[in-house]
């Protein structure tokens, strides 16, 4: 069950991080001259480094290889 609750996680914070990429990008191109909100400039970078955590978990405690399985 721990693999589904993670690989479900995973999905989501590449969901989130793609969805935090294109929103910045229209923000920034329908108002270039504003600046984001401070959450707007953490906030991927945080949900960056959770979507990386989750794949070192995969890859070091289920032994699951991207291009090898």
């Amino acid at each position: 069950m721990t693999y589904l609750y993670l690989k479900y996680l995973h999905m989501a914070l590449v969901l989130v991080s793609v969805l935090l990429f294109n929103g910045r990008f229209l923000l920034r191109m329908s108002k270039p001259q504003d600046t984001l909100l401070i959450l707007l400039d953490i906030l991927p970078h945080a949900n960056d480094t959770l979507l990386f955590a989750s794949g070192l978990v995969f890859f070091f405690f289920f032994c699951w290889m991207a291009f090898g399985n």
